[in-house]
């Protein structure tokens, strides 16, 4: 979950409930020098005044779409990119 940014582009200087907030989910997998991975926004440019009643529920509605992804899941659909491995 992250504040979104204004209409420049820009971080907002001051808090107001009313700022919007996006959030989601995903999973990933490392197999030696590759990352796989996949994920999506539950919910976009919700006020922060809502996300007390309402991220929960968001939360849920994410974890049964990516509730059964495993690693073969992963492999076919997700992003594959290079990651350092430790020597």
């Amino acid at each position: 979950m992250e504040m979104d940014l204004d209409d420049e582009g820009e971080y907002f200087r001051e808090f107001r409930p009313s700022l919007p907030y996006s959030g989601g989910v995903g999973a990933w997998v490392d197999i030696g020098r590759w990352r796989y991975s996949k994920g999506f926004l539950c919910f976009q440019k919700l006020p922060f005044s809502e996300l007390e009643k309402t991220l929960w529920n968001h939360l849920v509605g994410g974890y049964e779409k990516i509730k059964n992804w495993d690693a073969d899941f992963l492999i076919k659909e997700g992003r594959k990119t290079s990651i350092s491995v430790a020597k």
